[in-house]
């Protein structure tokens, strides 16, 4: 079996050390921009420039499995042509509708709003500098802060905090938070019309990391874990009946495939609220390994059609999962 990847997360080379100690005669392929980066377990290449380029790389060292991430929208509407030389290419979505929507924040969030309210704070779109206090306004009370971040992006770009007081800010400032801005000084650095910014309630709580594994709208495995706002020093494996609850009826309603990472987030009052979903892997795809099943095996198992049932039924929780990679059984 040959499975191919196009940068992917920065722990990947952890996931192909534990697919080759599974099956040592899975082979591994990975492309990235510059090949300065060396992997004890697959073989790196420079990142294919175009659609012909990737069909290429694939016939040329046979690949059975095509798992990408970068230039993902082009492989939407041309999986026959790499049908047509064996590859099966593992896109999160069945159309790029779905991955466009899961793409713009804004968009998701008001898809998700029509048919699970409950799990969207109250938020407001803006892109014109006029928009701004107006809908700031709307939605901040006494008793709560407000951030802003772009309706598209990955990882925490352009996301602020917005604070009105100033004296706070600039004592802030003075430890250099990247992530906080004061309001006044916010609406002086903003254009007349700018890309779309959302405006939403800051929720300062633990978050959770649920990652999945999917085909065609069905979860065939997946793990929680849940990030500790008071000790960020480790993670823990757990339960959570109402994030699987809403997280298999988004993954039915938008008939959602192959690794998917979702994160949520709960305030102290106990409501929990979705932050975004990752059509990808996730970083913390090897410490998922630690409840018990371990994804590599899995994936591979699944691929080549064998049953995993009896594995799945091996997953343990409230296991604690250490910054350094130290696991422990917590009682």
């Amino acid at each position: 079996m040959n499975i191919y990847f196009n940068r992917n997360f920065s722990s990947i080379e952890l996931l192909f050390k534990e697919i080759k100690k599974y099956n040592k005669k899975v082979n591994l392929f990975y492309t990235r921009s510059t090949v300065n980066i060396k992997s004890k377990y697959a073989k790196v290449f420079k990142e294919p420039k175009n659609l012909n380029e990737y069909l290429d790389f694939c016939s040329k060292h046979k690949i059975d499995y095509f798992y990408p991430w970068k230039n993902i929208e082009i492989f939407y509407g041309n999986e026959l042509l790499f049908k047509e030389i064996g590859v099966k290419i593992l896109l999160p979505t069945s159309s790029i509708k779905n991955y466009n929507l899961i793409d713009d924040k804004s968009k998701f969030y008001k898809y998700i709003n029509s048919f699970l309210p409950e799990l969207i704070p109250e938020f407001r779109t803006i892109k014109k500098l006029k928009d701004f206090s107006p809908k700031y306004d709307k939605i901040k009370n006494k008793n709560n802060l407000i951030c802003m971040k772009p309706s598209k992006g990955i990882y925490a770009s352009g996301f602020k905090l917005i604070l009105e007081n100033v004296d706070i800010f600039e004592k802030i400032q003075n430890n250099k938070d990247k992530y906080i801005i004061s309001k006044k000084y916010l609406e002086t650095i903003l254009p007349k019309t700018f890309e779309e910014i959302i405006l939403i309630e800051y929720i300062n709580g633990d978050e959770f990391s649920y990652d999945v594994f999917c085909d065609n709208g069905k979860i065939i495995f997946g793990t929680i874990r849940q990030k500790h706002k008071e000790q960020s020093d480790f993670q823990t494996i757990v339960k959570n009946k109402f994030i699987k609850k809403v997280t298999k009826k988004i993954v039915k309603k938008m008939n959602l495939s192959n690794f998917i990472n979702f994160q949520f987030i709960s305030k102290k009052t106990g409501e929990i609220y979705i932050l975004e979903i990752n059509p990808r892997m996730s970083g913390g795809i090897p410490q998922c390994n630690i409840s018990g099943i371990n994804y590599s095996e899995l994936l591979i198992d699944y691929l080549d059609n064998k049953n995993i049932d009896k594995k799945l039924k091996k997953q343990n929780f409230n296991i604690k999962v250490g910054s350094k990679r130290k696991y422990i059984k917590l009682d």
